[in-house]
């Protein structure tokens, strides 16, 4: 039996040739499986490189490879890797060229796999691009040979078309509907060993270009070939048929032919060019050119000539002038690196530069470049009747120069300037001829020249003398000489870069004699600039007024070191006088500056500033003051320290000085200005009055004279873009003083409005403009409003900028208006609201809600109360909408009262506002006095638009007591005049408003329980009235008021009315009567019957059964018939008679037509004895102012009774009588009020 330990312990050794015979059991079938995979994972990366997407993800795993050196952006990739794909847009950029593609797709030839397996040739059947942009803005670099071998890796041949819709090239150039197709591959030629050459022929392409001065469209051919490897020789063919539309010429055709041979490889590689030019349809333009080119050295024209024919530049670029010229240029070599130019050159149709022409006539000119040295021997110029010519020499490198670094640098020169008219060289400059001589010389001083000017236009002298080296530029004299002024600097001026540690020193003088001459020669000679008077936008606009008079003068002050560029500058001062100085006449009188002087007084980088001046405005002096103020800058910086200008009207009365303050004025180097102050202005009224705009008199509002004003202000702005500030912060608040309310002018009262607080605010802050007021005052209310603008950088603000705010009212207590109202009246209530502001500059627009509470108006004496009123409405953009304005009864039912609801608009301005507004009375006590009371149901509707009203409606009386007022009530006579009270205006008979215009159609229905008393009269009166009226017609009243048991009180005795109709059709005044009261007897009824109208009325007494007058007269007053024909029958005849004249339209009263003072009638009554007293006639006469005679008469007795009254002192009077009774009275009277 084994155990454990001999099993682990014995191992049988295996033989080498059995583990190979297992190990090659084990690969072989792997090996026999590994062709199946390659096929495989060929088969599924053919299927995937198939499949939509396998495009994008093969750019994805590629993109970190082909950023290494360039950035590549793409997006919008559609398509397969081995089938058709699209790019939308595929951007490739390096070293500052950027190459732009959209729209890039392509296709692969049907046999790419066949040609690429066989032959190694790859082909596309498509490759297009919708456009192409090409963006070059690599800086400038040398050139330098391509590579030697410019062979594609593997493949023997490679072939596509190309098709482009547009390719851009450089701004304003451009290709389009480019057809072409690129080869790569062996020659033709025979030799097996020749290279393989890229190709590309151009089957068609359109160039296009715009210029200012006009179009070009050219249409292009040729072929280009090179070498892929070796010399790399290059042969273009190429062949453009160009079409010129000029501005202002007609269509021109060009056929242009060039070739260019030559090897491209090594640095001494020279390429032959044979270009010309010819126009169209045997036209006489022609122009060729032969040179030889080195492309790759620093020069690469090595020789060349060019001959013109009636050549027109700009037919072959829209850019260029337009000209005849004919001639020869000439290139010529002279030595390894020195070079002849020659050019001869006549122009047969010269023009103006701003006329799209060249000014030169004839041009000769001879120099001489060897290296950068440029020596010109000959130039002369023919400008017109001018002359210029020149001789020099010049460096071609870069150099600096006060000016900044110029590409050249003049080292001597002589340019000599005969007759040359301006106007040849600008249209708008003057035609007089300029005498110029320049001259820059080699100083004594190595690299330093001297420059000497003169020049003279006729109008103004100019000499200067100048030292020049390097970019130092030092003016050591120079005179400028006119009409009217004269300028000298006299010492030395460094100008340019570097020159702050170069000594300085001089004299600065500018005098102006005469302001207006002065001012006529510098226009003149500004004119000489084409651009000193040029607009537009992006050009500097230079304008001078005329009509200047006064005089000017300058004079600067400066040590051996310059102020403002040394640190350690001397000590210089600046002097500025003006006197008489006004502005040109016109119809305003304008400003004028009478004496004023600025003073600038510093050392190195600081200065003081003073200035005093007297200036007018319109008539009324006022002196101008500033402290001496600090100042400070550095190169770009400048800080102004804290200061004030004041400004004191010159005037016995003046009011106190106005202030400007800032309290911070910089200028930071990044061209950025903070200031921060305040201005104040004390007593405007005064100000107001001395400025010569006093406030009106009349005005509702009127400042006190202690109202005062502060301003703060703080302003940040970039002086690259004036019109925008970055920020702008400006409040005005009043300080002290009040304003006077006085809604009816000076002679009305006036009320202090108790001002709290007045406060305007304005911010910008780059984006927006911010307002904000703030309105507190004991009686004028309490108003906050904010709003906010977002204007375009425009000004003014165009109409459609928006505008957003918002607003708050809290109205003063009405019953402030009572001492305004007429006598009597009274308003009490108080208004608030809030909402916001929108819409545009042009349309804005108010939103939110008003309320009204505790509304009353009242006037007691007219019996009109309505209080407890509320009042609801909204505004709604450019509207008001009444939503309800409610008046409660306070002395009737308590369900009624009145309404009022409605629209009030201004759409089109407030100026033009509409109202709609409807009037819903519901039992409305509209009128509550012991006299007078109305009480009204019905719906009245307004309209008013354009100063025109319209109302119309319906009204119902439900409830009315009209008592009409004594016959006898006390008045004062007319002529009796009242001392402080207003002269009584004339009535107006039209109802509008003066101004106003309109029309009215209301109805009035009297209800059924109207009253009408007073002056014996008690009745109902029933019916339907129609008031119509249009513009200023008259008014129209149709319509028909009866009566309803009615009472007539006359003669001591009660009348029934027994019918009692008033007809009206048309007149107000003068209606239809038909009236009839009567009194009933047991078998008799007499009265009397009114008919005619009421400016004629018939008078006439009934009876039935009929009466003869004065019986139907005795049973009217003594409720009897007459007992005979005695004197009792004659009197009642009599009164009759006066009666029946009244009717007839008979002016006396009864007593006067009688012959009598007093007529009346007693109807008796029961004495307080008891006895019966009968009824009794008495009548009087006054005998003197003393002497009374009466007599009375009882209708029942015999005898009468006569009477003698005696005045005998103011108090004491004497009575007699004698008849039925007889006594003799003293009487006494005192009347106590």
């Amino acid at each position: 039996m084994e155990t454990a330990g001999d099993v682990h312990g014995t191992r049988t050794a295996v033989p080498a040739s059995h583990r190979r015979r297992a190990l090659r059991g084990r690969v072989l079938p792997l090996l026999a499986l590994l062709p199946g995979l390659l096929a495989a994972a060929l088969l599924a990366l053919l299927l995937w490189g198939l499949r939509e997407g396998s495009l994008a993800q093969v750019l994805r795993w590629g993109q970190p490879w082909l950023n290494r050196t360039a950035d590549v952006q793409w997006h919008g990739v559609r398509g397969a890797l081995l089938r058709d794909g699209r790019i939308e847009r595929l951007q490739w950029q390096q070293d500052g060229l950027t190459v732009t593609l959209e729209g890039l797709s392509w296709r692969w030839a049907d046999d790419l796999w066949a040609r690429l397996w066989r032959q190694r040739r790859l082909a596309l059947a498509e490759l297009r691009a919708e456009r192409v942009t090409v963006d070059d803005r690599r800086p400038p670099a040398p050139r330098t040979p391509p590579p030697a071998d410019l062979r594609l890796p593997w493949l023997h041949a490679l072939e596509t078309p190309l098709h482009a819709g547009e390719v851009h090239i450089a701004p304003g150039w451009w290709l389009g509907d480019v057809a072409a197709d690129f080869r790569y591959g062996p020659t033709a030629d025979e030799n097996p060993s020749a290279p393989p050459a890229h190709r590309l022929i151009l089957h068609a392409a359109t160039l296009r270009a715009v210029g200012p001065q006009g179009h070009l469209t050219a249409h292009l051919q040729g072929t280009l070939a090179l070498q892929a490897a070796g010399a790399q020789t290059l042969e273009l063919r190429a062949e453009a048929h160009a079409e010129v539309t000029p501005r202002d010429a007609p269509r021109q055709r060009w056929t242009l032919q060039a070739r260019l041979d030559g090897p491209l490889a090594g640095q001494t590689a020279t390429l032959q060019l044979h270009g010309e030019v010819q126009q169209a349809d045997r036209g006489p333009g022609h122009a060729t050119v032969h040179a030889s080119l080195r492309p790759w050295a620093p020069q690469p024209v090595r020789a060349a000539t060019a001959q013109v024919r009636t050549l027109d530049l700009a037919l072959l670029w829209p850019h260029a002038p337009r000209t005849r010229l004919h001639g020869e240029l000439r290139w010529t070599p002279e030595g390894e690196d020195g070079w002849t130019v020659s050019a001869q050159l006549r122009n047969d149709r010269p023009a103006a530069w701003d006329r799209g022409g060249l000014p030169l006539t004839t041009l000769r000119a001879q120099a001489r470049l060897q290296g950068q040295r440029l020596e010109v021997e000959e130039l002369s110029a023919g400008i017109g009747p001018g002359r210029l010519q020149a001789r020099g020499a010049l460096q071609l490198a870069p150099q600096p120069s006060p000016w900044g670094r110029l590409p050249v640098q003049p080292l001597t020169l002589v340019l000599t300037v005969r007759d040359l008219a301006p106007r040849q060289l600008w249209s708008t400059a003057p035609a007089t001829p300029v005498q110029a001589d320049l001259t820059l010389a080699a100083g004594a001083v190595a690299a330093q020249r001297t420059v000497t000017l003169r020049v003279d236009d006729g109008v103004m002298r100019l000499q200067a003398a100048a030292h020049w080296a390097g970019a130092q530029l030092s003016v050591t004299a120079l005179r400028l000489l006119g009409d009217g002024l004269q300028a000298e600097l006299d010492g030395e001026l460094p100008l340019g870069a570097g020159q702050a540690n170069r000594s300085a020193g001089g004299t600065l003088r500018l005098e102006l004699e005469d302001v207006a001459r002065a001012q006529a020669s510098a226009r003149r000679w500004l004119a000489l600039w084409p651009q000193a008077d040029a607009g537009g936008s992006g050009t500097a606009a230079l304008r001078i007024a005329e009509g200047w008079r006064g005089r000017a003068s300058l004079r600067l002050q400066w040590g051996p070191r310059l102020p403002g560029r040394d640190p350690q500058a001397s000590p210089w001062q600046l002097h500025l006088a003006l006197a008489s100085l006004r502005p040109p006449a016109g119809p305003d009188p304008g400003w004028a500056v009478h004496d004023a002087w600025l003073t600038l007084t510093g050392e190195a980088r600081r200065a003081h500033a003073e200035v005093d001046a007297i200036v007018e405005f319109g008539g009324r002096r006022a002196r101008l003051t500033l402290e001496p103020t600090p100042l400070a800058w550095s190169a770009e910086a400048l800080q102004v320290a804290p200061s004030a200008l004041r400004l004191q009207p010159v005037h016995p009365a003046a009011p106190p000085p106005a202030r400007l303050a800032w309290h911070a004025l910089q200028r930071h180097g990044d061209g950025r200005w903070l200031a921060e102050g305040e201005a104040a202005l004390a007593a405007l009224p005064a100000w107001l009055a001395w400025w010569g705009r006093p406030v009106p008199a009349d005005a509702p509002l009127q400042p006190s004279a202690e109202l005062a004003l502060r301003l703060a202000w703080r302003l940040d702005v970039d002086e690259r873009a004036p019109l925008a500030p970055h920020a702008l912060r400006a409040g005005l608040r009043r300080t002290a003083g009040d304003v006077l309310l006085q809604p009816d002018g000076p002679q009305g009262p006036r009320l202090a409005a108790g001002l709290r607080a007045a406060d305007l605010s304005l911010d910008w802050d780059g984006r927006r403009w911010q307002a904000q007021l703030a309105w507190d005052s004991e009686r004028a209310g309490r108003f906050d409003g904010a709003l906010q603008v977002q204007p375009p950088q425009a000004w003014p603000l165009p109409p459609t900028t928006p505008l957003l705010g918002h607003w708050a009212l809290h109205a003063p207590p009405l019953s402030l208006f009572g001492p305004w109202l007429p006598p009597g009246w009274r308003v009490e209530g108080r208004l608030q609201g809030r909402g916001r502001l929108h819409g545009t500059w042009a349309q804005p627009a108010v939103d939110g809600e008003l309320e009204g509470d505790g509304l009353r108006l009242a006037s007691l004496a007219d019996g009109i109360d309505w209080r407890d009123g509320t009042l609801h409405a909204r505004f709604d953009g450019t509207a008001l909408e009444l939503l309800a304005l409610r008046l409660p009864n306070t002395g009737g039912p308590p369900d009624g009262g009145l309404e009022i609801r409605g629209r009030i608009g201004w759409q089109d301005g407030v100026g033009r506002a509409r109202a709609d507004l409807t009037l819903q009375a519901r039992r409305w006590v509209a009128l509550a006095r012991a006299d007078r009371q109305l009480q009204l149901s019905g719906q009245l509707g307004v309209q008013a638009a354009e100063r025109r009203l319209a109302l119309s409606g319906r009204l119902v009386a439900d409830r009315a007591r009209l008592r009409l007022p004594p016959a006898d009530a006390p008045r004062l006579d007319d002529d009796v005049v009242v001392r402080g009270q207003p002269a009584p205006k004339e009535a107006v008979r039209s109802p509008w408003p003066a101004g106003w215009d309109g029309r009215a159609d209301i109805a009035l229905d009297l209800g059924e329980d109207t009253r009408l008393e007073g002056r014996g009269l008690d009745a109902g009166l029933r019916g339907t009235l129609q008031w119509r009226q249009e513009g200023r017609q008259p008014a129209r009243l149709d319509g028909e008021v009866q009566t309803v048991r009615g009472r007539y009180q006359a003669w001591g005795q009660t009348l029934e009315i027994e019918h009692g109709r008033l007809r009206f059709g048309g007149a107000l005044d003068d209606p239809a009567l038909d009236v009839r009261a009567v009194r009933r007897f047991s078998g008799q009824t007499v009265g009397v019957q009114v008919d005619g109208s009421a400016q004629a009325p018939r008078v006439r007494l009934v009876a039935e059964p009929a009466l003869p007058d004065t019986d139907i007269l005795a049973w009217l007053v003594l409720g009897r018939p007459l007992a005979g024909a005695g004197a009792e029958a004659a009197i009642l005849q009599r009164a009759a008679l006066a009666l029946l004249e009244q009717s007839r339209g008979g002016r006396p009263a009864l007593p006067a037509t009688l012959g009598l003072d007093e007529l009346g009638v007693d109807a008796g009554g029961t004495q307080p004895d008891g006895s019966v007293r009968a009824a009794s006639i008495s009548l009087g006469k006054r005998l003197s102012n003393r002497l009374y005679l009466g007599y009375e008469r009882s209708l029942s007795g015999l005898v009468g009774t006569v009477s003698v009254l005696y005045d005998v002192s103011r108090f004491l009077t004497l009575r007699g009588r004698a008849g039925d009774d007889r006594a003799l009275e003293l009487l006494y009277r005192r009347r106590y009020d």
